[in-house]
């Protein structure tokens, strides 16, 4: 789906990734794709050009384990000097820590940075919840 260029990008990306994880199942929880979506898109705005494109996927294991990926492109940098920081921000810092977050969450992750494409993708492993609100482990 395309997403706005605006500052709401990370408003409409978290709404698209619950409508598709609702369709998983209601037992799905969604918080580290949110999470995940939310900083991957944000960063697309901040650091990218438009036109921003979000793709979501997602397969059900056997063991009831949702494999779900999130896809982030947008138009790319102008310059090496406004691609995003993949390290980690000096303390006290009041940004940059968005992809080391989808980094640590994710079972696998990616960025291609490109002066005309820039693509973001992780790989979540979801687990269901049990009936108190924790989860499978």
């Amino acid at each position: 789906m395309d997403l706005p260029f605006t500052p709401l990008v990370a408003d409409v990306a978290r709404s698209a990734v619950t409508v598709d994880l609702l369709s998983a199942g209601p037992d799905k929880p969604g918080d580290d794709a949110r999470l995940a979506v939310s900083e991957m898109a944000t960063n697309a705005f901040m650091s990218g050009s438009p036109p921003l494109v979000l793709c979501l996927d997602w397969t059900a294991e056997h063991s009831h384990i949702l494999d779900f990926e999130i896809t982030v492109t947008d138009g790319g940098c102008d310059s090496r000097n406004d691609a995003p920081d993949t390290g980690w921000p000096a303390d006290g810092a009041e940004s940059g820590r968005g992809l080391g977050i989808v980094q640590a969450m994710a079972s696998a992750w990616s960025l291609d940075i490109g002066m005309h494409a820039t693509r973001a993708w992780c790989q979540l492993a979801i687990l269901p919840e049990d009936p108190l609100g924790h989860r499978s482990h």
